[in-house]
């Protein structure tokens, strides 16, 4: 399994999401 984390506008919390994409 992938795990893709992205940062929030306000760059104080971080969401990370699980992805069985493979890039």
């Amino acid at each position: 399994m992938y795990f893709i984390c992205k940062q929030s506008a306000a760059g104080l919390d971080t969401q990370c999401r699980r992805s069985q994409i493979i890039t």
